[in-house]
């Protein structure tokens, strides 16, 4: 049996397309929303503030000197923001009706016949008769109804907005190297004096009294140091085996 057109109007078509846009477009506004929390808990402090990390390191420059330095990067900018963006979506929906009718009948008939006769030649007549008729017939309708749904989507990943570009250009920025106090010096001696308490150095960058000199595996403490001639005193004499020519490492 043919399916009425009614049948298929009265499908909720608006429903059943509609709902899975509805939810596609919902999934792109959170995920939007989900990547500015991001933004907003990963960058900034509860007081706005860009949340940067520090690193300390130690380098050495060219004269010699070993220099803490510490770099300062807003931490947003060593992490990939996440944006993405639906770039194709499909929907297929498939219904199928299928109706069908079933009927029966049956019928059945039934009689009997009696006759005699009673006359010049026969006593009596007589006729009688019996009938019976039935009949049964039934039917049904079936309908039954299917529905098959698709969605397929498709995600990329979208462009930066340029809000965010800006943002990320403002914090780059700001990233700042920072040089702290000499750490370490090294250099060589050179012109051991007689009392071996005093000596000249190829660098006095930064060295004054009261920095610790290691040379050859033994430490003394600087107690002068004349920048004009580029001479140190150390209080205790060097050791015999030092000569000319020694490599040094100086620390305040």
């Amino acid at each position: 049996m043919s399916v009425d057109g009614r049948e298929i109007s009265s499908l909720d078509f608006a429903s059943l397309i509609g709902a899975p846009l509805n939810a596609i477009v919902e999934a792109q506004a959170k995920s939007a929303i989900a990547t500015a929390n991001f933004i907003r808990e990963v960058a900034f402090d509860k007081e706005g503030r860009a949340v940067i990390s520090e690193f300390r390191y130690n380098r050495v420059g060219e004269d010699g000197r070993a220099q803490e330095v510490s770099l300062c990067v807003p931490f947003i900018t060593m992490l990939p923001i996440p944006y993405v963006a639906i770039e194709h979506a499909e929907i297929e929906f498939n219904a199928k009706i299928t109706s069908t009718r079933e009927s029966s009948s049956s019928s059945s008939f039934g009689g009997e016949l009696g006759a005699g006769i009673d006359g010049a030649w026969f006593k009596g007549a007589s006729v009688s008769t019996k009938m019976s008729y039935q009949k049964q017939s039934s039917s049904q309708e079936k309908e039954q109804r299917s529905f098959d749904m698709r969605v397929l989507v498709r995600l990329r990943s979208a462009e930066m907005p340029p809000g965010t570009e800006r943002l990320l250009s403002a914090l780059e920025s700001s990233v700042e190297e920072r040089r702290g106090g000499v750490r370490a010096l090294t250099g060589t001696i050179s012109r051991i004096g007689d009392d071996r308490s005093s000596f000249n150095v190829s660098n006095l960058s930064g060295v004054t009294a009261q920095w610790k000199m290691t040379i050859a595996g033994a430490t003394y403490t600087v107690t002068r140091v004349e920048r004009d001639t580029g001479r140190v005193t150390i209080d205790a004499p060097l050791d015999l085996t030092i000569a000319d020519g020694d490599a040094f490492e100086a620390r305040p």
